[in-house]
């Protein structure tokens, strides 16, 4: 049992790993030879059950007198009476409020498989002992809480425990008596193997954390003072730990920051460089273009020296002269500095399509020009009739198909956009008409399908 070195132990800054060879084998041996005692019985040259039942001095004659008896697993409510209740307070004249309402919740309480009782939660104080150390425990609380608010602080029940709190820290106690285990013979056909024996002693302990390994055996007032000085050096460490992590925390985050922070200015690199490689493939081409378009120039000039000497001058409007327009007219579009498209790469104010769209903009904003205001100027409807979309020619040509077999009414009515009813009807009107206009008609039946369409 580890009981002044709790403190180190809670802090977590020494652990059996951190120990001295010397240090861990002589507690090693001091807990084998309490364990040895344990088992011989023997304890200081008095048997060891004796050591344990002797009362304290400080707590000596406080115990109530005629309370119940209650096993294992057991509800006190059907053994307690209130006449408990009000025998175990008569012990305890001028009790602290948090007693009474603790003492109260006795009787709703339940014992747990080592034959403690279980009080806790918001009903009354965090305690876990026996029957007949009932009263002594409450005692021994009496004098915590009273100590607790000589220091500046206050007990409170919370749904957790019995929390403590001063010194700007707030942490779960528990009053707990000592118990011993003792194997089930063989031939026990019940499910716990154990049974436990109430020692006697009572011990504070320490919930850090939910953990319980810090704890102080408690006989008289000197006692409870030794369990709250453990507490606030405890406390103390702990404000230390926490600035310790908070540090490693802001240094953490500003870790953090510094890299997000390259990675910005890495990723914004790269975005730059990628732009740039973009901007100069886009200078590339347009050399490119000007390249071949110069070549086209130069062998047109030197084709048209060649033509002059051969066959004179070139005649307007002969098919050389055709063809030589038709290549410079290639030229000039394919060339950026002089095609409609300009260069894809530019400076600023280059581009005269940009500063004619600039001197513009400002002039159609004043006027307040809007595109459907345009568009309703030429009597132009949002959605065309069919008619108005597909050339006559083109919806002849698709009739005749059909008529052929060689279109179904579903194609038809794809070829035509529209569905099928109106496509019925197209392909009715176009068989008036060629019965009404043979001569317009005349070859219909001859033409080529392949034939490519002209435009309006």
């Amino acid at each position: 049992m580890l009981r002044e070195d709790c403190p180190a132990l809670l802090d977590g800054r020494y652990s059996w790993r951190s120990m001295r060879k010397d240090v861990f084998e002589r507690r090693a041996a001091e807990m084998r030879a309490r364990l040895q005692a344990q088992r011989e019985g023997v304890t200081s040259g008095r048997p060891y059950h004796q050591a344990q039942r002797e009362p304290s001095p400080a707590t000596e004659g406080v115990h109530a007198v005629g309370l119940p008896t209650v096993g294992p697993h057991q509800l006190v409510e059907r053994t307690w009476k209130p006449a408990y209740t009000k025998a175990v307070l008569t012990a305890l004249p001028g009790a602290h409020a948090l007693i009474t309402k603790t003492a109260h919740s006795v009787g709703k309480s339940q014992v747990g498989f080592d034959g403690l009782l279980s009080l806790g939660g918001e009903r009354g104080l965090d305690i876990n002992v026996s029957v007949p150390c009932l009263s002594r425990a409450f005692q021994l609380y009496e004098i915590l809480i009273r100590s607790v608010a000589g220091l500046g602080g206050d007990v409170i029940l919370a749904s957790e425990g019995t929390m403590v709190r001063f010194d700007g820290e707030t942490e779960r106690i528990r009053l707990r008596e000592g118990t011993i285990r003792h194997r089930k013979p063989a031939n026990d056909s019940s499910l716990d193997k154990y049974t436990y024996e109430a020692t006697g002693l009572l011990y504070f302990v320490l919930l850090e954390r939910g953990g319980g390994k810090c704890k102080t055996l408690v006989r008289e007032k000197t006692d409870v003072a030794d369990f709250l000085d453990k507490m606030r050096k405890t406390f103390a460490r702990r404000s230390l730990v926490r600035a310790e992590r908070e540090a490693r925390q802001r240094e953490w985050e500003a870790e953090q920051q510094r890299r997000a922070e390259q990675e910005r200015l890495e990723a914004e690199a790269q975005r730059q460089w990628r732009e740039q490689q973009q901007r100069f493939d886009a200078f590339y081409q347009d050399v490119s273009r000007w390249q071949k378009a110069a070549h086209i120039r130069a062998y047109l000039a030197a084709f048209t020296q060649e033509y002059e000497r051969r066959h004179d001058a070139v005649v307007p409007g002969s098919q050389t002269d055709g063809w030589l327009h038709w290549l410079h007219g290639y030229a000039e579009r394919l060339d950026p500095l002089t095609s409609e498209d300009e260069p894809h790469e530019q400076p600023e104010g280059f581009s005269q399509r940009q500063q004619r769209r600039a001197e513009k903009a400002p002039r159609l904003k004043v006027e307040g020009f809007k595109p459907q205001h345009a568009r309703r100027l030429p009597d132009i409807g949002p959605n065309p009739s069919l008619q108005e979309k597909l050339p006559r020619r083109y919806v002849a040509l698709a009739v005749e198909a059909f008529r052929r077999g060689e279109l179904s009414e579903g194609q038809l009515s794809r070829f035509l956009r529209t569905d099928r009813v109106a496509a019925r009807l197209q392909v009715e009107e176009a068989q008036r008409q060629i019965y009404s206009e043979q001569d317009e008609f005349a070859g219909l039946s001859d033409l080529d399908l392949a034939q490519p369409l002209e435009s309006r």
